[in-house]
């Protein structure tokens, strides 16, 4: 396969990297694989942040397909956000995960974490905590509280994790993590999340954005402005990682700028 230089480009004021959707999703699973051989040699370990929903699927079956040979004994897979639903739910994130990515790589049970949205039958019941255990294993096993990388889908309302656009959650103190959510659409309102203070708290972000339908809420970024009413407005602006990268990786339906910013080699 051809590999692409990548000439300098960028997405309000973070790397860009465009290109067609099957080979953009190679470009993020080699930047994942990157990322954690760098870290396994440096600190023994990778703590990777898997948003939900659909557009990240290929990412899931590029890593499974290609990168299989990663040291995934030493990888941490986090979840991002997670429906409350039972993980036999075919609408669960954990469960699409896990059939696309985690059953065909060599990664210890242990390694693996999934939000506890079902404890004891009970979906996301606040007396039962389960967003507060979250944070503390979040606190307990990532050094500093701090993922190695995060990746990211956007919907075409501008969300980000289970972050919707004017939800309280989005004003959360830099101390909340983890939250239960009722802002998501009907079907499955209920939600677990990382909070923007965690997430901006991760060394390296990847936005993954893919799909004509994209096309609108692109363009909506571009012309946003800041502060919190744009974060309001397009959860996705508060992703400002304070000492961490930003790279938006997306395909040319979802990205209608100049398409000529790659050479091969």
């Amino acid at each position: 396969m051809h590999d692409y230089v990548q000439t300098p480009a960028s997405f309000l004021g973070r790397k860009l990297m465009t290109s067609h959707a099957d080979h953009l999703a190679y470009l993020l699973a080699r930047d994942i694989d990157r990322a954690a051989q760098q870290d396994i040699e440096t600190k023994g370990s990778f703590h990777l942040a898997l948003a939900g929903g659909t557009s990240l699927l290929k990412v899931f079956q590029m890593l499974a397909q290609s990168f299989a040979n990663l040291h995934w004994h030493t990888v941490h897979v986090w979840q991002v956000d997670e429906r409350c639903v039972p993980h036999q739910d075919e609408r669960s994130n954990f469960q699409t995960l896990d059939r696309e990515l985690l059953r065909f790589v060599d990664i210890p049970y242990s390694n693996i974490h999934p939000m506890p949205v079902d404890v004891s039958g009970s979906l996301c019941d606040p007396e039962l905590g389960g967003a507060h255990a979250y944070s503390e294993t979040i606190r307990h096993v990532v050094p500093n509280s701090q993922f190695d990388m995060v990746v990211l889908g956007v919907g075409t309302d501008g969300h980000v994790a289970s972050l919707f656009p004017g939800s309280p959650d989005l004003r959360v103190d830099s101390s909340t993590h983890v939250v239960i959510t009722n802002d998501g659409p009907a079907n499955t309102q209920r939600r677990m999340t990382l909070t923007l203070p965690i997430l901006n708290r991760s060394r390296r972000v990847a936005v993954f954005i893919t799909g004509s339908h994209k096309q609108d809420i692109v363009k909506r970024l571009e012309a946003s402005g800041r502060g919190q009413a744009s974060i309001d407005r397009l959860p996705v602006l508060g992703v400002n990682p304070v000492n961490g990268t930003v790279t938006w990786y997306m395909d040319y339906n979802a990205y209608t700028g100049d398409h000529h910013q790659h050479a091969f080699i």
